[in-house]
């Protein structure tokens, strides 16, 4: 009896190994699908508007002052903070008085990366040199073919701001190339364009920056247009990116 069991045991083994080697020779086959999303642009995530604040402003000329253009600027700078005002040749001190009161900030944005590939990106070509020089401001008037980036209040016939020299910095997970160059992008004027390029950092998702620009008071509208309201002045301008 014992014998017996024995035998049925090692037969019943014997079929398991049987059924493994017969299994082993079939193959199965599966088709997979092979796909590729192509980006041609990238994609610029915004996080804050620029705003100037609030403005003291009362008066613009608009006309020109023995070659040049009479006006006053404030440089907003990417970190956020005023320079001082800067009045264009021929104006009288304290003539077109633009001043601070705070609650400014400067654009902000971030960008999706997968590399250290290096991204250029481009602001308003609205330049107009060193604001101060002899005739600068004259190019404000059609800012030599440049794009007119203005601020305007809702009654059109009171004078108008103008946003030039715009600037990047402030970066986060990224750096500037070309500090060093005159197409940093601490130093975008007409002297090195409208461009910058920005290099991601190692293993980063996503790189930031800010923008900033100089505000102008009206050179453009002529002496029919002088005055500023107690109003909100508002506009608009693009920036691109690309690898």
């Amino acid at each position: 009896m014992k014998q017996n069991f024995i035998a049925k045991k090692l037969v019943g083994i014997g079929s398991i190994a049987l059924l493994t080697i017969a299994m082993s020779g079939v193959a199965t086959a599966e088709t997979f699908n092979a796909t590729a999303t192509v980006e041609t642009s990238i994609a610029i995530t915004k996080v804050d508007d620029m705003d100037f604040g609030t403005l003291f402003a009362t008066t613009a000329l608009g006309t020109a002052v023995a070659g040049a253009e009479a006006c006053a600027s404030l440089a907003l700078a990417p970190d956020g903070t005023f320079g001082s005002i800067v009045e264009c040749e021929d104006t009288t001190a304290g003539d077109y008085p633009m001043i601070g009161l705070g609650g400014q900030t400067p654009a902000s944005a971030t960008i999706a990366v997968g590399s250290t590939a290096n991204i250029t990106l481009a602001v308003p070509d609205a330049d107009v040199g060193v604001i101060g020089a002899d005739g600068a401001a004259v190019a404000i008037l059609g800012l030599a073919g440049g794009a007119d980036v203005m601020l305007s209040a809702v009654d059109p016939s009171v004078a108008k701001f103008h946003l030039v020299n715009f600037t990047i910095g402030n970066l986060v997970d990224a750096t500037d190339p070309n500090s060093a160059a005159a197409t940093a992008c601490d130093d975008i004027t007409s002297a090195g364009g409208n461009t910058c390029v920005l290099t991601p950092g190692f293993g980063v998702a996503s790189i930031g920056f800010s923008i900033g620009a100089t505000i102008v008071t009206d050179v453009d509208s002529g002496a029919a247009f002088t005055a500023y309201q107690p109003t909100t002045y508002t506009g608009s301008f693009d920036v691109t990116a690309s690898y």
